[in-house]
């Protein structure tokens, strides 16, 4: 069978948020997800890639059907019709499968570019396919060039540094709102990694951090709060147009914005249509993002063009390893055809000890540099 490394998915540049958000892999189910993709035919090896702005798979498979079954089971999975999903969907096999592997990884193919949490995610989905025993040697061997890849794009370009993260640009799309953020109430929903770095952002802009926890009376934060930032895990809205219009009744219809970076939403869409309600989501944020882009896209370049290095030198190392087992069988048939012929050789002539053994060093020798060169043709021409 003809296997190869495949990578099917969708991210905010192919697809909305209303879609992105139907096919996220929760964590708590992702086990069950690995080991189905797996059991598909055709499929030998898979890890799931799930975040707010992309949901990919990358997969060790048959070459000519493992795209379409990974496809199939991205159907079947989420239950939701291929007519919908398909125009959203890339493919991409061999080394351009692992050239976006690479480019997500070193963050040059995110929201914002050059944001540091890609790599940890990276990271996370690797950990956990292997876990599940969904991983195997070549997707191994993948996911470590592309870390090593990352590690040398953030070391040699410095392309993370002082990134624009979607937290940040959460405070920033607050600032064009407000003006200045200093005493306005933010309530933030959600305690994660993205949810910390907004309620830190927004404490340096002054502005009065208010935390919901699952203890918190969620209507009278809501009544006081002149912004939300919601980024839960919740796969259910938080916030609902009914509950929403009597709050803002209470309100006195004091204007309320809204940043919803959470996906799946924490936030109806609906409720948008309130008077006096200002929603943003994390597809709304790519404007704000766009704007800082300038200075790190001259570091993008270098990335790309280290990327491209690795990419030649793991394609190296592949046909090296492939030609390992043909080149240790002409080795060993060098080798002894050598000492078949010295043997007989020997056999007819009258030398001493030292001649013997000269004549033995001096064939090893002969044979050594005749098979490197052999070898170094093999491997050119391959």
């Amino acid at each position: 069978m003809g296997s190869d490394l495949i990578c099917v998915g969708l991210n905010h540049t192919a697809a909305p948020v209303e879609l992105r958000e139907r096919i996220v892999f929760s964590r708590d189910k992702l086990g069950d997800a690995l080991k189905d993709a797996v059991s598909q035919e055709h499929i030998e090896e898979a890890a799931i890639l799930s975040t707010c702005n992309r949901i990919e798979i990358y997969a060790q498979g048959h070459r000519e059907h493992a795209g379409l079954a990974l496809e199939s089971f991205l159907h079947r999975y989420h239950r939701i019709p291929d007519r919908l999903l398909s125009p959203h969907l890339y493919y991409f096999q061999g080394q351009q499968a692992l050239l976006q592997l690479m480019r997500v990884t070193a963050s040059l193919d995110s929201l914002v570019l050059g944001e540091p949490q890609i790599l940890g995610q990276v990271k996370s989905a690797y950990a956990q396919a292997r876990e599940h025993g969904a991983i195997g040697p070549a997707l191994t061997r993948v996911f470590s060039q592309a870390f090593l890849t990352a590690k040398r794009v953030r070391t040699e370009t410095e392309l993370g540094k002082n990134a624009v993260t979607v937290a940040y640009a959460a405070v920033q799309l607050a600032e064009k709102v407000f003006g200045s953020l200093s005493g306005r109430r933010c309530l933030l929903l959600g305690q994660g990694e993205m949810g910390s770095l907004a309620a830190a952002h927004f404490k340096q802009k002054q502005a009065v951090i208010e935390p919901a926890t699952r203890s918190s009376n969620l209507i009278a934060l809501l009544e006081t709060a002149d912004l939300v930032v919601a980024s839960t895990s919740a796969e259910y809205f938080l916030i609902e147009p009914v509950s929403l219009k009597k709050i803002m009744r209470a309100r006195r219809y004091r204007p309320l914005f809204l940043i919803d970076i959470a996906v799946p939403r924490n936030i109806d869409p609906r409720v948008a249509c309130l008077d006096n309600i200002y929603l943003y989501n994390i597809d709304d944020l790519s404007q704000v993002i766009a704007s800082n882009l300038e200075e790190r896209q001259v570091k993008a370049g270098l990335a790309e063009q280290i990327i491209h290095e690795e990419i030649e030198s793991y394609r190296i190392q592949t046909v090296e390893r492939r030609l390992a087992p043909v080149i240790q069988e002409l080795q060993a048939q060098s080798l002894l055809i050598a000492e078949q012929e010295l043997s007989g050789f020997l056999k007819d002539t009258q030398l001493s000890t030292e001649q013997t053994r000269q004549l033995e060093a001096y064939t090893r020798q002969l044979t050594a540099k005749l098979f490197h060169q052999a070898v170094c043709a093999v491997k050119q021409r391959a």
